[in-house]
């Protein structure tokens, strides 16, 4: 499963960052692993740094997998992580979601 992290410039994006959100998604899509090619995250901070209120830190999740078209979510929290968490959520329930209709399709 290839791993794609993508900030604009008001969002720090250390190595440590990216390693950190490289392991959650592992983690969190373990179970997929054997349909997951690549994942791309791309996270943004919609006021910029200098006005840090509200739900502005934006992470959008792509989710590629083997024959299918891509799938995407956006979740908008105060906080970077809290942001991707809440996409990954929303991502586990996409996936299952078309998983289970292409099985019913069967």
């Amino acid at each position: 499963m290839q791993i794609l992290i993508n900030t604009d410039n008001h969002i720090n994006a250390s190595d440590a960052f990216n390693e950190k959100v490289a392991e959650l998604l592992r983690e969190r899509f373990r179970r997929f692993d054997d349909r997951i090619t690549r994942i791309e995250v791309h996270f943004n901070d919609e006021n910029s740094s200098a006005k840090s209120y509200g739900n502005d830190k934006r992470c959008v999740l792509e989710v590629r997998m083997n024959g299918m078209n891509p799938l995407a979510v956006t979740a908008n929290t105060s906080e970077v992580m809290s942001s991707l968490r809440s996409a990954i959520d929303k991502m586990r329930s996409q996936i299952d979601s078309t998983l289970g209709r292409l099985e019913e399709a069967r």
